[in-house]
């Protein structure tokens, strides 16, 4: 792929498996591309809520540590500009998908969004799930964020279901969104 976004090659982004020496880079990472997604649609006390118990260093750890998550970053320039977490094993709520990848976190740093990066990691994600034997990718959406359902749709994905989400203390709904036969 040799395609130009936004001045950005798309030859010039390199994404790799994170690796232990990372993992305090990839905590930082989550913590602030969640925050920098969701912190004006949010209560700053939820926020912090979710960011204290979901994001925080041991909690990243133990799932980089679990051998059915897969974390990968994407470098530019040596600096990182995302992220994507591929979880095997894992099903939505109320629905049941045979041979299944999740996308579980996919998140580009606020000005490097519109590069191709998210279909990079897609990408990715496909190839990932083919090694497994996967035929489906799947991945939660929260409803009210118009960009990333536009997106997903653009790259195949369709609406198979509703789940919720708690973010602090508050009760949120998310749409499950699937792409068979990949």
């Amino acid at each position: 792929m040799n395609e130009e976004f936004s001045g950005i090659a798309a030859t010039d982004i390199i994404i790799l498996k994170v690796l232990l020496s990372e993992l305090q880079q990839l905590a930082v990472l989550c913590r602030n591309t969640f925050y920098d997604t969701y912190h004006a649609c949010n209560s700053a006390s939820d926020m912090q809520l979710y960011l204290n118990t979901k994001l925080n260093d041991a909690t990243i750890v133990e799932e980089w540590q679990n051998p059915d998550n897969d974390f990968f970053i994407a470098w530019l320039d040596n600096n990182p500009i995302g992220y994507c977490k591929l979880a095997r094993h894992t099903q939505p709520d109320n629905l049941h998908f045979n041979a299944a990848l999740e996308i579980a976190r996919l998140y580009v740093i606020n000005g490097y969004k519109n590069t191709g990066l998210g279909r990079q990691f897609i990408q990715l994600a496909k190839n990932v799930a083919k090694e497994h034997s996967c035929n489906r990718l799947w991945l939660i959406v929260w409803k009210q964020n118009k960009p990333a359902i536009a997106f997903y749709e653009k790259q195949g994905f369709t609406i198979a279901g509703e789940q919720q989400f708690i973010l602090g203390k508050d009760v949120q709904f998310d749409w499950v969104m699937q792409m068979e036969n990949i």
